[in-house]
């Protein structure tokens, strides 16, 4: 039996994912410029645990579109579809950060740089580089490190879900993901680990997607939805908390938390807020997201090589920040039309 047609997509939470893309890419924006200027800039944007927001939307999203009591899962249309979705703009954006890689070092007069080895090639082909015992911290495109382990969780975290899980109540679903979220919490705060590498990150992404899964649970069941002031006030606190945190603290994990009561809140709500983020920018970039993300540090990077060579740098972060965005959120437009989507239906044809 094939898989349920996709359901209605939630354009609220299509917006909420847009936002969570301007986090992350605000926060590379200000690391690079601070990296390339060599000036004492302040760090203002602290998006990086946006990447979170990323994980709880998926579970929440492909339990609402995939789990269902009146019919059954085709595996093969799913995995097609998750290949197809993130496999061939990953590819992209790996090869041209692999030429980046190598055209900065030929500029700098170096070597071959050392993230580009065959084992290197392999990892980021697999989807593995930054699984848990394969990863080397030698990826092409840095943020593909979360592309990585949200895929795995897709193959082994979503069939325990539906074979095992989708049936629990409500209540029961919570207490688990709330209970591996309060362990996620300290383990990333005191164990030595690479957050964004192997274990770390694995578990970030696994634990995440089960917080997404618990949320669709309790959101489709009976229960009492949030006031719209309530989940303004759960904005504010999740953005307060990752903007504004003691500096003796790498990151604010303590606002894990916060983000499946978010996107509870979100996608039950009627208010302006929802008509914000359903509103036409937003959605734009919610669509756009993906390659937001994978495009937007070569870009960066690119405008650090320019800014660098035309002594713009004096000019100050505003003015990078401001040419890098005129330069991502079009581009992203160019790659989503002309190269995501098409590349996924093709991809998705063939596998099917």
């Amino acid at each position: 039996m094939s898989s349920p047609p996709p359901r209605t997509d939630i354009p609220s939470l299509t917006g909420l994912r847009g936002v969570a893309a301007l986090m992350v890419v605000l926060y590379h924006a200000n690391e690079s410029f601070i990296r390339a200027s060599g000036y004492a800039s302040p760090h203002i944007f602290h998006g990086r645990l946006f990447v979170d927001l990323f994980y709880v939307l998926s579970g929440f999203v492909l339990c609402h579109v995939y789990v269902t009591d009146t019919r059954s899962i085709s595996w093969r249309k799913f995995f097609a579809a998750r290949v197809a979705r993130v496999y061939p703009l990953h590819v992209l954006t790996a090869l041209l950060g692999a030429a980046g890689l190598y055209a900065l070092s030929k500029m700098s007069g170096q070597g071959l740089p050392p993230e580009l080895t065959i084992g290197q090639a392999i990892r980021e082909l697999t989807l593995t580089q930054a699984m848990p015992f394969i990863w080397k911290d030698l990826i092409w495109n840095s943020p593909s490190w979360s592309i990585s382990v949200e895929f795995y969780t897709y193959v082994l975290i979503f069939p325990i879900i539906y074979i095992w899980l989708h049936r629990v109540r409500p209540s029961t679903s919570v207490l688990i993901s709330g209970t591996l979220m309060a362990a996620l919490i300290p383990f990333l705060f005191f164990a030595d680990i690479h957050p964004a590498r192997g274990a770390g990150a694995f578990l970030r992404a696994s634990i995440g997607f089960l917080a997404g899964w618990s949320t669709w649970l309790v959101w489709k069941s009976p229960a009492k939805r949030l006031r719209p002031s309530t989940v303004l006030a759960v904005m504010v606190a999740l953005f307060a908390g990752t903007q504004f945190y003691p500096t003796s603290l790498d990151d604010p994990w303590y606002v894990l938390p916060l983000m499946p009561v978010l996107v509870y809140g979100i996608a039950g709500m009627t208010s302006p807020l929802d008509r914000i983020l359903s509103g036409r920018v937003l959605s734009y970039l919610g669509l756009v997201s993906y390659s937001v993300y994978l495009i937007h540090p070569l870009i960066l990077k690119a405008t650090q090589v320019v800014f660098s060579r035309m002594g713009l740098f004096q000019y100050g972060m505003g003015l990078f920040i401001a040419v890098s965005l005129a330069l991502i959120i079009p581009c992203s437009y160019v790659s989503w039309r002309f190269f995501e989507l098409p590349s996924r239906d093709w991809l998705k044809r063939r596998l099917d």
